[in-house]
Protein backbone atom coordinates (compact mmCIF):
# COMPACT_ATOMS: atom_id res chain seq x y z
CA UNK A 1 0.00 0.00 0.00
CA UNK A 2 2.83 2.34 0.67
CA UNK A 3 4.47 2.09 -2.38
CA UNK A 4 1.14 2.30 -4.18
CA UNK A 5 0.45 5.88 -2.62
CA UNK A 6 4.24 6.98 -3.41
CA UNK A 7 3.51 5.79 -7.22
CA UNK A 8 0.34 7.85 -7.31
CA UNK A 9 1.43 10.85 -5.25
CA UNK A 10 4.66 11.48 -7.53
CA UNK A 11 2.14 10.65 -10.83
CA UNK A 12 0.69 13.63 -8.92
CA UNK A 13 3.53 16.29 -8.55
CA UNK A 14 4.97 15.32 -11.83
CA UNK A 15 1.31 16.05 -13.90
CA UNK A 16 1.24 19.41 -11.86
CA UNK A 17 4.69 20.26 -13.29
CA UNK A 18 3.80 19.27 -17.07
CA UNK A 19 0.31 21.22 -16.58
CA UNK A 20 1.44 24.32 -15.05
CA UNK A 21 3.42 26.21 -17.61
CA UNK A 22 0.52 25.75 -20.13
CA UNK A 23 -2.50 26.53 -17.36
CA UNK A 24 -0.80 29.84 -16.13
CA UNK A 25 -0.15 30.91 -20.11
CA UNK A 26 -4.21 30.24 -20.45
CA UNK A 27 -4.89 32.92 -17.69
CA UNK A 28 -2.05 35.39 -18.72
CA UNK A 29 -3.59 35.81 -21.96
CA UNK A 30 -6.97 35.70 -20.00
CA UNK A 31 -5.44 39.16 -18.87
CA UNK A 32 -3.62 40.11 -21.26
CA UNK A 33 -7.28 40.10 -23.45
CA UNK A 34 -9.38 41.98 -20.91
CA UNK A 35 -6.30 44.56 -20.39
CA UNK A 36 -6.22 45.47 -24.32
CA UNK A 37 -10.13 45.64 -24.58
CA UNK A 38 -10.79 47.58 -21.41
CA UNK A 39 -8.02 50.01 -22.01
CA UNK A 40 -7.35 50.66 -25.65
CA UNK A 41 -11.27 48.74 -26.71
CA UNK A 42 -9.27 47.62 -29.64
CA UNK A 43 -11.51 44.65 -31.60
CA UNK A 44 -8.53 42.14 -32.31
CA UNK A 45 -7.91 42.12 -28.85
CA UNK A 46 -8.06 38.24 -29.42
CA UNK A 47 -5.38 38.02 -32.75
CA UNK A 48 -2.84 40.06 -30.58
CA UNK A 49 -3.23 37.54 -28.03
CA UNK A 50 -2.69 34.82 -30.14
CA UNK A 51 0.37 36.38 -31.46
CA UNK A 52 1.62 36.13 -27.98
CA UNK A 53 0.78 32.61 -26.67
CA UNK A 54 4.06 30.80 -28.03
CA UNK A 55 6.30 33.78 -26.10
CA UNK A 56 4.66 33.69 -22.95
CA UNK A 57 4.45 29.97 -22.78
CA UNK A 58 8.29 30.04 -23.43
CA UNK A 59 8.61 32.64 -21.02
CA UNK A 60 6.95 30.41 -18.17
CA UNK A 61 8.86 27.29 -19.42
CA UNK A 62 12.04 29.07 -18.53
CA UNK A 63 10.91 30.35 -15.36
CA UNK A 64 9.99 26.30 -14.04
CA UNK A 65 12.80 25.11 -15.55
CA UNK A 66 15.21 27.89 -13.39
CA UNK A 67 13.34 26.29 -10.56
CA UNK A 68 13.81 23.00 -10.85
CA UNK A 69 17.53 21.12 -10.12
CA UNK A 70 19.85 21.04 -13.32
CA UNK A 71 19.43 17.26 -14.87
CA UNK A 72 23.13 15.88 -15.12
CA UNK A 73 25.15 13.28 -16.39
CA UNK A 74 25.50 10.01 -14.58
CA UNK A 75 24.01 6.74 -13.10
CA UNK A 76 21.46 7.49 -10.45
CA UNK A 77 19.52 4.49 -8.57
CA UNK A 78 15.30 5.51 -9.31
CA UNK A 79 14.63 6.86 -5.56
CA UNK A 80 14.54 9.89 -3.89
CA UNK A 81 17.81 10.83 -4.85
CA UNK A 82 18.87 14.66 -6.88
CA UNK A 83 19.75 13.15 -9.69
CA UNK A 84 16.46 11.06 -10.35
CA UNK A 85 14.11 13.98 -9.54
CA UNK A 86 16.05 16.30 -11.70
CA UNK A 87 15.25 14.10 -14.19
CA UNK A 88 11.85 13.20 -13.32
CA UNK A 89 11.00 17.16 -13.20
CA UNK A 90 12.54 18.15 -16.39
CA UNK A 91 11.55 15.62 -18.21
CA UNK A 92 7.60 16.38 -16.60
CA UNK A 93 8.43 19.97 -17.42
CA UNK A 94 8.84 18.65 -21.18
CA UNK A 95 5.45 17.37 -21.72
CA UNK A 96 3.80 20.55 -21.52
CA UNK A 97 4.43 21.48 -25.42
CA UNK A 98 2.50 18.43 -26.03
CA UNK A 99 -0.20 18.65 -23.43
CA UNK A 100 -1.17 21.75 -24.74
CA UNK A 101 -0.51 21.30 -28.30
CA UNK A 102 2.18 23.73 -29.01
CA UNK A 103 4.94 21.77 -30.34
CA UNK A 104 3.56 21.69 -33.88
CA UNK A 105 3.54 25.68 -33.97
CA UNK A 106 6.82 26.40 -32.06
CA UNK A 107 8.61 23.90 -33.77
CA UNK A 108 7.44 25.69 -37.49
CA UNK A 109 9.62 28.57 -36.48
CA UNK A 110 13.54 28.83 -35.98
CA UNK A 111 12.88 32.05 -33.53
CA UNK A 112 10.81 29.82 -31.49
CA UNK A 113 12.27 26.50 -31.28
CA UNK A 114 15.24 28.22 -30.46
CA UNK A 115 13.95 30.27 -27.85
CA UNK A 116 11.78 27.02 -26.52
CA UNK A 117 14.87 24.70 -26.67
CA UNK A 118 16.99 27.44 -24.64
CA UNK A 119 14.23 27.65 -22.11
CA UNK A 120 14.40 24.05 -21.81
CA UNK A 121 18.66 24.24 -21.22
CA UNK A 122 19.62 23.03 -24.24
CA UNK A 123 22.49 23.75 -26.48
CA UNK A 124 21.16 23.75 -29.48
CA UNK A 125 22.53 26.33 -32.41
CA UNK A 126 19.82 28.93 -33.74
CA UNK A 127 18.60 28.25 -37.45
CA UNK A 128 19.19 24.55 -37.62
CA UNK A 129 17.29 22.91 -39.97
CA UNK A 130 14.51 20.27 -38.43
CA UNK A 131 10.86 18.82 -39.15
CA UNK A 132 8.03 19.79 -36.65
CA UNK A 133 7.81 15.97 -35.78
CA UNK A 134 11.09 15.18 -34.19
CA UNK A 135 10.72 14.46 -30.81
CA UNK A 136 13.78 15.42 -28.55
CA UNK A 137 13.96 14.30 -25.06
CA UNK A 138 16.33 15.59 -21.61
CA UNK A 139 17.50 18.66 -23.97
CA UNK A 140 19.29 20.06 -21.00
CA UNK A 141 22.11 17.31 -22.25
CA UNK A 142 21.82 17.89 -26.25
CA UNK A 143 23.94 19.94 -27.93
CA UNK A 144 23.14 20.70 -31.71
CA UNK A 145 26.55 22.56 -33.67
CA UNK A 146 25.23 25.43 -36.26
CA UNK A 147 24.65 24.25 -39.75
CA UNK A 148 23.20 20.81 -38.79
CA UNK A 149 19.81 18.93 -39.77
CA UNK A 150 17.27 16.55 -37.95
CA UNK A 151 15.32 14.77 -40.45
CA UNK A 152 11.46 13.96 -40.04
CA UNK A 153 10.36 11.65 -37.05
CA UNK A 154 14.27 11.89 -35.55
CA UNK A 155 14.40 11.09 -31.77
CA UNK A 156 16.85 12.13 -29.36
CA UNK A 157 17.09 10.87 -25.44
CA UNK A 158 19.66 11.08 -23.29
CA UNK A 159 18.41 8.43 -20.84
CA UNK A 160 18.59 4.86 -19.91
CA UNK A 161 16.94 2.81 -17.13
CA UNK A 162 18.17 -0.35 -16.47
CA UNK A 163 16.29 -2.02 -13.69
CA UNK A 164 16.41 0.10 -10.73
CA UNK A 165 19.12 2.49 -12.02
CA UNK A 166 18.99 5.30 -14.15
CA UNK A 167 21.25 6.17 -16.80
CA UNK A 168 21.94 9.82 -18.48
CA UNK A 169 24.56 10.85 -20.70
CA UNK A 170 24.77 13.65 -23.42
CA UNK A 171 23.82 13.53 -27.21
CA UNK A 172 25.89 15.48 -28.89
CA UNK A 173 25.80 16.71 -33.13
CA UNK A 174 28.37 18.85 -34.26
CA UNK A 175 28.44 21.29 -37.16
CA UNK A 176 27.00 20.72 -40.46
CA UNK A 177 25.95 17.28 -39.45
CA UNK A 178 22.46 15.54 -41.38
CA UNK A 179 20.64 13.09 -39.31
CA UNK A 180 18.11 10.94 -41.75
CA UNK A 181 14.82 10.50 -40.81
CA UNK A 182 13.41 8.19 -38.66
CA UNK A 183 16.99 7.62 -36.83
CA UNK A 184 17.36 7.00 -33.09
CA UNK A 185 20.06 8.76 -30.94
CA UNK A 186 20.39 7.17 -27.83
CA UNK A 187 22.59 8.40 -24.77
CA UNK A 188 26.44 8.91 -25.32
CA UNK A 189 25.98 9.15 -29.03
CA UNK A 190 28.22 11.43 -29.91
CA UNK A 191 28.26 12.80 -33.68
CA UNK A 192 31.18 14.73 -35.30
CA UNK A 193 31.16 17.84 -37.69
CA UNK A 194 30.36 17.41 -41.34
CA UNK A 195 28.35 13.93 -40.81
CA UNK A 196 25.93 12.27 -42.42
CA UNK A 197 23.69 9.53 -40.43
CA UNK A 198 21.43 7.92 -43.01
CA UNK A 199 17.51 7.14 -42.16
CA UNK A 200 16.63 4.21 -39.92
CA UNK A 201 19.79 4.38 -37.62
CA UNK A 202 19.63 3.32 -34.30
CA UNK A 203 22.97 4.71 -31.90
CA UNK A 204 23.58 4.59 -28.57
CA UNK A 205 27.08 5.01 -26.98
CA UNK A 206 28.57 5.45 -30.70
CA UNK A 207 31.57 8.09 -31.26
CA UNK A 208 30.94 9.03 -35.37
CA UNK A 209 34.24 11.01 -36.44
CA UNK A 210 34.18 13.95 -38.28
CA UNK A 211 33.06 13.74 -42.09
CA UNK A 212 31.92 10.05 -41.41
CA UNK A 213 28.69 8.85 -43.91
CA UNK A 214 26.78 6.22 -41.75
CA UNK A 215 24.79 4.24 -44.34
CA UNK A 216 21.27 3.87 -43.60
CA UNK A 217 20.00 1.01 -41.45
CA UNK A 218 23.87 -0.20 -40.53
CA UNK A 219 24.18 0.13 -36.90
CA UNK A 220 20.14 -0.69 -36.46
CA UNK A 221 21.25 -3.78 -38.36
CA UNK A 222 23.99 -4.24 -36.61
CA UNK A 223 22.60 -3.84 -32.87
CA UNK A 224 19.78 -6.75 -34.00
CA UNK A 225 22.11 -9.16 -36.21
Amino acid sequence: MKDIFSILFRDLLLSTIALLPGLITIITEFLIISYIQSSYQLGYSSFISLLLIPFVFIFYVFIFRLLLPQVKEGRFPMTLNKGFLAWAFNLALGRSIRIFQLQDLIYSSYLLKYLYWRAMGAKIAFGINSSMYINLVDLQLIEVGKGSMLGDEVQVGCHLIQGNNLYLKKVIIGKNSFVGINSKLGPGTKIGNNCIVGPWNLLMRQKIKDNTEVKPFTYFNKGHN
